[in-house]
């Protein structure tokens, strides 16, 4: 299983903020891949849905929380589901980067998650 978790904060407030690019890039995924809103539900402080890519389950979950209080999410769905750091991709925005440059980084902060 792979995890892919969008970081935003809720309510309408920072709905279209870059704050919320996460949430963004969760919700094209959900829409291009086609799969069913109807599907998604709530699970260890997330809003979590489930599809198939190549034989393999991916898990896209968007945490309900507030950005600061999201590892608690994480790494809740991390523990119960198992799932490796090398599996978990987090999408969030960037404030040091310029707008639309992206950042990769590999098994930074967690290691702490799941410790």
């Amino acid at each position: 299983m792979w995890l892919i978790v969008g970081l935003g904060n809720p309510g309408s407030k920072y709905l279209l903020t870059r704050h919320n690019v996460g949430f963004m890039a969760v919700d094209f995924m959900v829409k291009s891949l086609g799969v069913r809103n109807d599907d998604a539900r709530s699970e260890h402080q997330a809003r979590t849905i489930n599809f198939k890519w190549e034989n393999e389950t991916v898990k896209l979950a968007k945490p309900e929380t507030f950005m600061n209080l999201s590892g608690e999410a994480v790494g809740a769905i991390t523990h119960f589901y198992k799932i490796p750091i090398e599996k978990i991709i987090i999408v969030h925005d960037e404030l040091d980067l310029p707008f639309g440059q992206i950042r990769l980084k590999t098994k930074v902060a967690m290691e702490a998650i799941t410790a």
